[in-house]
């Protein structure tokens, strides 16, 4: 019985802490996408040509969407 309830208890913190461990990113202009500069704030290594490759569309910003992308296909830490 207590292994588990060490084991659940185990479980519910790794989740909690895959939760606190994304990066925020924050929309600071309101844009409704992400700059350069935006990112940066987050991902302080993060240089314009990885910028380029992420905004697949080529609007000059990152969606929400494409960020979401690139951290599932691990070309951006979450």
């Amino acid at each position: 019985m207590k292994t588990t309830h060490i084991l659940a208890a185990t479980l519910l913190l790794s989740a909690a802490g895959q939760v606190q461990a994304q990066t925020v990113v924050e929309d600071l202009d309101a844009s409704g996408g992400l700059s350069l500069k935006e990112l940066q704030a987050a991902y302080a290594d993060l240089t314009e040509e990885q910028f380029v490759l992420l905004d697949t569309d080529e609007s000059g910003e990152v969606s929400l969407e494409e960020l979401a992308a690139a951290r599932e296909a691990g070309l951006i830490a979450e």
